[in-house]
């Protein structure tokens, strides 16, 4: 019973020790999290410069030139005729950055759900 006891008693120390490790981290990198903000705040803001959402267009740029290359590569994509359509506006996606990581993981979800379907029908082994 006595080793039963001191077993027990080890555990919770363990898992006391582990838990209160793992908060001190927690709070560490938090801290850092500030701080790094708190810098490149600051950075951004003595240069005037401040992180871009995406590609603008320049002054020198002519805005309908762009949206025709657009146009031109639906279109093309399609294989449709660019007068099947039209474009309005340009306006890019709130949220979608474009994570590489986010992109390659649904590739890697997209060829899987191919290859389970090719299997269910019997093509591939």
């Amino acid at each position: 019973m006595d080793n039963l006891v001191l077993s027990l008693e080890i555990m919770v120390i363990g898992l006391v020790v582990v838990m209160l490790t793992l908060c001190l981290l927690y709070l560490m990198l938090l801290g850092f999290g500030k701080a790094v903000a708190r810098a490149t705040s600051c950075h951004s803001a003595k240069d005037g410069k401040g992180p871009k959402a995406g590609p603008s267009i320049g002054e020198d740029e002519d805005p309908e030139e762009i949206i025709a290359v657009i146009v031109a590569a639906v279109s093309t994509f399609l294989g449709r005729s660019p007068q099947a359509f039209s474009l309005f506006s340009v306006k890019p996606q709130a949220g979608m950055a474009g994570s590489v990581w986010l992109e390659a993981g649904r590739r890697n979800l997209l060829n899987k759900s191919r290859e389970l379907a090719l299997q269910r029908k019997g093509r591939r082994k």
